[in-house]
């Protein structure tokens, strides 16, 4: 093996460095990332994306291109190399699984963090042609990534609703298509671009009270009831009056054409529920008005939030937790089909 060879540029060399120095910690967990803003020294750029599945350290729907350059002209890769073994910071790209890889050519990618991340890690990487059969070695002409990143396709929203107790806050969520979607729409053909946003209430002083998740095909809408969804059969029997309301997004299944999202709450970025991006959401609070006793509604966006392993992994094993233990209770009411507006 010549998998030194792939390694030579001395970015390649800080990037591996860095990404000893920063191990990821355990956690099974299944993300796609994008390519984002990587060009080569000869002024070839690369786009694309990948899934990484940490539980397997496997990677899979590999789809990266390359453009032409002063010293390359480019490529399409779709397969992970056995050239050198795929790692969590590491693996290489080719552009078919034909048995002998002689002169293809060959894409090594080196990460500056270890996966699974929720964020962005710098790249590095070389492109060349294969040397031998399993593409253990690159030759010429060879490029290497000059500049770049990989990041994470996550939609990790969050809200607040308050005075629940003087009236209700509302949410609606609509899946925007960004995975796919059926090609003469929802009622020809299979199911595509499915996604499971997954709903996690949290009282004002942490406690995780309701979890459950919504099924959204590509351009629908659903909605929950903050007060008759969300508060109304909680962990702890009682209902608060102001809730943070979290959603994590995931495929309905690996290919996103799953009909179910049973316990996709608790399963969050599992292989069955992997995290992804494709999601809008919006919701309303009720505030005081400036008339004593009277209030106003205010409707806005989710806030983009940067999801943590360690956060993902706390609300999955509660909600595990909620799911198994709790008798029903703290099992949110899920969504219905269609929008709710403020009364």
């Amino acid at each position: 093996m010549h998998t030194n060879l792939w390694k030579i540029n001395p970015i390649q060399l800080a990037l591996i460095a860095a990404s000893i120095l920063a191990p990821a910690t355990a956690s099974a967990v299944v993300v796609t990332y994008t390519l984002s803003g990587v060009t080569f020294g000869d002024g070839g750029t690369a786009s694309g994306s990948f899934t990484y599945d940490s539980d397997t350290n496997t990677y899979s729907n590999v789809s990266i291109s390359t453009t032409i350059g002063g010293v390359r002209s480019g490529a399409a890769y779709n397969t992970i190399s056995a050239g050198f073994g795929p790692t969590n910071s590491q693996f290489l790209a080719v552009t078919s699984s034909a048995a002998n890889q002689t002169g293809l050519p060959g894409f090594a990618l080196f990460f500056a963090q270890a996966l699974p991340l929720f964020t962005s890690t710098g790249l590095g990487g070389q492109e060349a042609t294969c040397g031998d059969a399993t593409c253990s070695f690159p030759a010429a002409p060879n490029r290497f990534v000059v500049t770049g990143s990989i990041v994470a396709v996550v939609d990790f929203s969050v809200r607040y609703a308050s005075n629940l107790t003087s009236g209700d806050s509302v949410i609606n969520i609509t899946n925007t298509g960004a995975n796919g979607a059926a090609l003469n729409g929802p009622g020809f053909g299979g199911a595509a671009g499915n996604i499971c946003v997954n709903v996690y209430a949290f009282s004002p002083d942490e406690q995780l009270v309701s979890c459950c998740s919504c099924l959204i095909t590509p351009n629908g809408l659903v909605s929950l009831s903050v007060n008759s969804d969300l508060i109304s059969n909680t962990l702890t029997g009682v209902r608060p009056n102001s809730v943070v309301v979290k959603l994590v997004n995931t495929g309905a299944g690996a290919g996103f054409t799953g009909t179910s999202c049973t316990n996709s709450a608790a399963l969050a970025g599992s292989a069955a529920f992997p995290i992804a991006g494709g999601s809008l959401a919006f919701g309303t609070t009720i505030h005081g008005a400036p008339v004593a006793g009277t209030f106003a509604v205010t409707e806005t966006a989710f806030s983009r939030g940067t999801l943590s392993r360690a956060e993902l992994a706390s609300i999955t094993n509660r909600c595990t937790n909620i799911i198994g233990n709790g008798s029903t209770f703290g099992i949110c009411r899920s969504c219905r089909v269609g929008g709710l507006g403020a009364d």
